[in-house]
């Protein structure tokens, strides 16, 4: 029987043993730098999508609670405030802006007809007249009631307008394109600025019909 030398076994040419190469630091190095990259990357592109998300949200529950507000007004044949309150510190590490649904006594008081809606962490409203005029085109009013405080919030400023029991609203004609608006930008946007971000939502309020449409890039 032929014997076999185990030394050439798993060998390489003429028996000498293969040596296996492994990565030096450098091309560790530079591997882990790429991954890193590409993670940051994608917790950018994450961080996009969730912010639009949001903003997508935020947007759609405050067209379902303006469009409650006229319904309101019309089923009860009277008048509903649609009430935007600002934030007591709108440099505060988290400005809580809200709206408050509210109707008018006999005896000239006010009481909450809903649930107050706070925008969510990340979100807030754009305050210059040219992105939302609801906000930035109107005299702030003081809550000399505190309505909203019994609500749990800090707000105490804040502007409105109605919608009436025929369905159209209190808002002058005299807004660019007879329509007024508010718009939602994330938090980490300049919330003054006149100039619209790469992402944010735009609500836009018919004066004379009092209908509801949204604007998005």
């Amino acid at each position: 029987m032929e014997s076999v030398d185990l030394r050439n076994v798993n060998g390489g040419i003429f028996g000498k043993p293969l040596k296996i190469r492994g990565f030096s630091l450098v091309e560790l190095l530079v591997v882990l730098a790429l991954i890193s990259i590409i993670l940051a990357i994608s917790a950018q592109s994450l961080s996009k999508v969730s912010g639009a998300a949001l903003l997508t949200s935020t947007g759609d529950n405050l067209i379902s609670v303006l469009v409650e507000a006229q319904q309101n007004a019309i089923a009860d044949n009277s008048t509903t405030e649609v009430r935007f309150y600002q934030p007591v510190d709108s440099d505060a590490l988290i400005a809580i802006w809200s709206v408050l649904l509210v109707r008018e006594n006999e005896d000239g008081t006010h009481r909450v007809i809903r649930t107050p809606v706070h925008l969510p962490n990340g979100v807030i409203f754009n305050r210059s007249s040219a992105l939302s005029s609801l906000i930035g085109s109107m005299t702030p009013k003081e809550d000399e009631e505190d309505l909203l405080a019994k609500s749990a919030s800090e707000g105490a400023l804040y502007t409105s307008f109605e919608f009436y029991s025929n369905g159209s609203t209190s808002l002058p004609a005299s807004s660019s394109g007879d329509t007024w608006h508010v718009t939602l930008v994330k938090s980490t946007e300049d919330g003054t600025s006149s100039v619209p971000p790469g992402n944010f939502f735009t609500i836009r309020i018919d004066p004379f019909t009092g209908g509801v449409r949204s604007f998005r890039p």
